[in-house]
């Protein structure tokens, strides 16, 4: 049958695999646009310097109103002067791993997991997972991003390796992101690595926006414990 591009309910026609390395994003995913550029690791634009979010949570304001991304929460997978990559982590989609392996490559799957949904920008299937042999890309400790045929293959049909698997990613140009957290469109938080792989995220914007909140209090007044849920006081 051969391999499928990945793109709205199911797979559409032969569109050939695209291999999302760094060098193929900054090529071919951002725009180059804006005035952004790194020194020692951080990204300057206008006044403003910001790290490297490689590896950092994204998490939907409660005021973001944008569809796309709302009550989501976003693994950036990629982020320097010329953009940032990511994948939200909480919008599992309608179709199962196994239905949707069969349809691509005809082989049987024994994978039952829900497929995410990455993102708006339509690629290729992407698997976040923990095995090193197969990773193109080192998002954090013990936790890997494959975007070659060869390796998403792998992870499914040869291997025991915890890992899920996206349909689509997020994507942001030169200085896009820098922008709208400026304007309080995000909120970052610290990345759980049990977190990419949870059966449920049904409540993951809400547990993440809490943990930011108590961190914040934390360092501002010194308070040190909190209840899990504050409406019970």
């Amino acid at each position: 049958m051969g391999w499928l591009h990945v793109a709205g309910d199911l797979a559409t026609p032969n569109r050939g695999w695209c291999h999302l390395t760094c060098t193929v994003w900054r090529a071919t995913v951002f725009p180059r646009a804006g005035h952004c550029f790194s020194v020692g690791g951080s990204l300057y634009r206008g006044r403003v310097t910001m790290k490297s979010l490689s590896g950092k949570l994204l998490i939907a304001s409660p005021h973001l109103s944008d569809p796309n991304f709302h009550q989501t929460v976003v693994l950036l997978a990629q982020h320097d002067e010329e953009g940032a990559m990511g994948l939200i982590l909480n919008r599992p989609g309608p179709v199962r791993l196994w239905q949707l392996w069969d349809q691509i490559t005809g082989h049987p799957c024994q994978h039952d997991d829900w497929v995410g949904d990455g993102g708006p920008v339509s690629t290729a299937l992407i698997a976040l997972h923990r095995n090193f042999q197969f990773a193109d890309l080192m998002i954090a400790d013990n936790l890997f991003l494959a975007s070659s045929k060869e390796h998403v293959e792998a992870l499914v049909e040869g291997t025991s390796a915890e890992f899920r698997l996206y349909r689509g990613y997020s994507g942001w140009g030169a200085g896009q992101l820098e922008d709208e957290l400026q304007v309080g469109g995000w909120l970052l938080g610290r990345l759980d690595t049990e977190q990419v792989f949870a059966a449920d995220t049904s409540n993951l914007w809400k547990t993440a926006v809490q943990s930011v909140g108590r961190t914040f209090w934390k360092a501002t007044l010194g308070i040190h414990e909190f209840p899990d849920d504050v409406s019970t006081n």
